[in-house]
């Protein structure tokens, strides 16, 4: 039940004709808590924890699936493989692709009769796709090759052939000149399958 001011004939009157009986107890309490209320506000004592910031939204990166860490070319088709490829010592060049630097790697083995044997490594898909259209459009008529990678194709011009593959977030290329030792493009399937196993 509430208890509220009440109304005798025996108290003051403020005035508008009603009289209000004071409990003097009662409000020097409810002055004390008030008091006290007031008190620990001030003091901080009912402070809110502190806000928790937000989680930030994670933001895919641009182009799909993410790239993978940049892979030594030199590493992915060895000095021996390709000495045994070509049935003759080679020398090794390493060295940047054109661009910007850590755009891509290259690593190219020379044997005794000049021809080449080449790997490239590129993190991302690279020029994966524009490669492909150049070289339909030297008529080197390239073509899908399955089971290699995530994708793959392959072309064959007059002096060399090579074979594009997306595995592991890179664009590889490995290309051989056709004297690159007896059936160079013979071997590229078998190759590129064994550096895709080395890519990181």
């Amino acid at each position: 039940m509430a208890v509220g001011p009440r109304i005798s004939a025996s108290s003051s009157s403020d005035g508008y004709g009603v009289a209000w009986r004071s409990d003097r107890s009662r409000a020097i309490r409810l002055t004390g808590l008030a008091a006290l209320a007031l008190a620990i506000v001030a003091c901080g004592g009912a402070s809110a924890p502190p806000a928790t910031p937000a989680a930030q939204p994670t933001v895919a990166p641009a182009g799909g699936a993410q790239a993978g860490s940049q892979a030594d070319p030199c590493s992915l088709v060895t000095k021996a493989e390709a000495e045994a490829l070509a049935g003759s010592p080679v020398t090794m060049e390493r060295g940047d692709l054109p661009g910007p630097p850590g755009e891509g790697l290259f690593c190219r083995y020379t044997a005794a009769n000049s021809e080449e044997l080449e790997v490239r490594s590129v993190p991302g898909r690279g020029d994966y796709d524009n490669d492909r259209k150049s070289s339909d459009g030297f008529g080197n008529h390239p073509v899908d090759v399955p089971g290699i990678g995530d994708e793959a194709w392959a072309d064959r011009g007059q002096l060399l052939g090579s074979i594009n593959v997306i595995a592991r977030g890179h664009w590889m290329r490995i290309s051989a000149s056709l004297g690159f030792g007896k059936k160079p493009l013979d071997a590229l399937p078998a190759i590129t399958r064994q550096a895709i196993g080395r890519l990181p």
